[in-house]
């Protein structure tokens, strides 16, 4: 089973140490991405194939853009698992 993780910066609004959080889950999971805002952007090329993702992220409260429903789509469109 190949599992990702998306890790969105939130527009840089989180004082996180993302590239220590990135080196950290990568020797847990098959592929870890930083990415920045994405709701806006939900480019999940790099994962097409996979089993599963696992988004960290704004919830759908907090951003309405990118709610269950659009996640779902965008998976589907890239051949991932749902």
């Amino acid at each position: 089973m190949k599992i990702g993780v998306m890790i969105c910066t939130c527009g840089n609004t989180l004082n996180l140490d993302f590239e220590s959080l990135k080196s950290y889950v990568e020797g847990l999971i098959d592929k870890v991405e930083v990415v920045d805002l994405l709701c806006k952007n939900p480019n999940l090329e790099s994962f097409r194939g996979f089993d599963s993702i696992i988004f960290a992220c704004c919830s759908e409260r907090s951003s309405l853009t990118f709610n269950e429903d659009r996640i779902e789509d965008v998976a589907r469109r890239y051949d991932i698992r749902f």
